[in-house]
């Protein structure tokens, strides 16, 4: 039976993740500057409605994909060592199957704009938005499947700065809110084209094969399910509460929510990504060894745990200050908005591979079964809380939802499926950081704002190493990994990285 090869793993990890970190931080640096300029030029009311339209696309789109991009990555990792040919039939037959479903999604929504001309503006838009959103996305997870995760990178690279440009010319020449669509509109265009493009010249034009029928509905039993879930997922995990919002508060509400939101996915977006990199890999292990999985498991949930937790809580730390600098004081309520928003985002991503671990063994149903649950949940928690608390109480509502779903999908890997989660690492490496955190806090009333801010960030990493220290969170298995790690660096940086490790204590009994 094959064996874990920590060092293949690290190896793909690190070139995947090379080409992740670039696409995620110019999307993260590019999403912030869109925030903040479209928050400042059009105030919190028209930005309410920019963010209820963006809402709109990305719910409407997340429909017409039909599970689509979960079912690409999944079968095409599988495929992209035993059985290339398949793979390329089935991105073929799933673009045609993708068409089909945005012209029926687009029909749907134009007749619903007819009937309602109100809202004819924001439903036209969001059709035009619906066809380069919904390829771009099968088309992306489809790279993801080929671990080619540099497509989605040079794409990236290319249309956010793009976007921030026609955004600029748009400020000139003050087309308010139907210009901003618009060179979003453009700039979705440009990316389908890239990694159209870039899928393309990875395949080629070779010879065309055609799945057979028991493989076909092997997948059609996938999509179906995750498609059904997908709808379910919508509620949780598309921000429903905007939807709630819209009708029993206000578009500033709407506005103050989203921004909150979308800082806190910002913040979360590294982890994802990396999160995102695992997903083939962990399929491609499940298909040989699916004990090796449970190991391979724990140490993800570890070290992405030791990536969310101390992002979130300084996050936490900063965020009256953030929001200032960003967003200005008109903004100031989305600081509690998005202290509670952050506590779910991190659990929620840390505990990620969690669901990374689910599909890969194909365990859809339950997941299914789960956010059912948790969707009527999150909708019964919105007519209660958003009517009376607004923006703060759409934020309690779907963290909520967040962390129960977490936990009992994590319940079933650990109970059900045997799978080993590291809960005394996890809080072992959470009170490093809450401490770092609390101490850091405690000295804030004898500052400055911004001193503390900065006095902080030069702390933080050296408190939060010595409760590192203290605690020791560390195995065998961290040692072999650190030792991979840096027998793939430079000299210089392998040192460093020796030191670090040393002073950290991740060193076996035997040294």
């Amino acid at each position: 039976m094959a064996q874990l090869d920590l060092g293949a793993i690290i190896g793909r990890l690190g070139r995947n993740s090379r080409s992740v970190a670039v696409a995620t931080a110019v999307t993260a640096l590019g999403g912030l500057a869109t925030s903040m300029i479209l928050s400042r030029w059009l105030g919190p009311a028209e930005y309410g409605k920019y963010s209820y339209i963006t809402w709109l696309v990305g719910v409407v789109t997340l429909v017409a994909n039909l599970g689509l991009p979960s079912t690409a990555t999944r079968f095409i990792a599988e495929y992209r060592a035993l059985q290339p040919d398949w793979g390329r039939a089935l991105y073929r037959d799933m673009i045609w199957l993708e068409s089909l479903a945005i012209v029926g999604m687009a029909a749907m929504l134009l007749l619903w704009g007819a009937l309602r001309p109100s809202v004819f503006f924001t439903v036209g838009f969001a059709t035009l938005l619906l066809i380069p959103m919904a390829l771009s996305r099968l088309i992306t997870a489809v790279a993801g499947g080929l671990q080619r995760f540099e497509i989605g990178m040079v794409a990236q690279l290319i249309c956010t700065p793009l976007q921030l440009v026609l955004l600029g010319i748009i400020l000139l020449q003050e087309w308010g809110l139907q210009g901003v669509l618009c060179a979003l509109l453009a700039t979705e265009a440009v990316r389908l084209f890239l990694l159209a493009w870039g899928v393309q010249q990875h395949w080629g034009t070779d010879r065309e094969e055609r799945l057979r029928g028991e493989e076909r509905r092997r997948i059609i039993r996938f999509a179906a399910t995750v498609f059904t879930l997908t709808l379910v997922d919508a509620v949780v995990w598309q921000k429903s509460e905007v939807f709630f919002l819209e009708r029993f508060a206000t578009m500033e509400a709407v506005a103050v929510y989203s921004l909150a939101y979308g800082l806190t996915f910002t913040i979360m977006q590294l982890p994802v990504a990396v999160s995102n990199v695992l997903y083939p890999i962990l399929v491609q292990v499940q298909e040989t060894n699916g004990e090796e999985v449970s190991r391979g498991y724990g140490l993800m949930i570890k070290y992405m745990a030791l990536l969310v937790i101390p992002v979130g809580a300084l996050a936490m730390l900063f965020a009256p200050q953030v929001v200032q600098l960003l967003y200005g004081e008109e903004y100031a309520g989305a600081v509690p908005v998005l202290r509670v928003l952050m506590v779910a985002g991190i659990v929620a991503t840390f505990c990620r591979p969690s669901s990374m671990a689910l599909y890969s063994a194909e365990k859809q149903n339950f997941i299914l079964g789960v956010t059912l649950l948790i969707a009527i949940g999150n909708v019964l928690a919105d007519l209660v809380l958003i009517p009376r608390y607004g923006a703060i109480g759409a934020a309690w509502a779907n963290s909520s939802v967040q962390i129960a779903g977490v936990v009992a999908g994590t319940l079933f890997l650990v109970g059900r499926m045997k799978y080993t989660f590291p809960l005394v690492e996890v809080l072992k490496i959470s009170a490093s950081a809450g401490a770092a955190t609390l101490l850091l806090h405690a000295i804030g009333d004898a500052l400055a704002p911004w001193p503390h801010t900065l006095l902080s960030m030069v702390l933080f990493p050296v408190l939060m190493g010595l409760g590192l220290k203290i605690s020791r969170p560390w195995n065998d298995d961290d040692v072999r990994i650190a030792t991979i790690v840096q027998e793939r660096c430079s000299p210089p940086l392998a040192r460093a990285l020796a030191s670090a490790t040393r002073w950290l204590g991740i060193v076996t009994s035997e040294r």
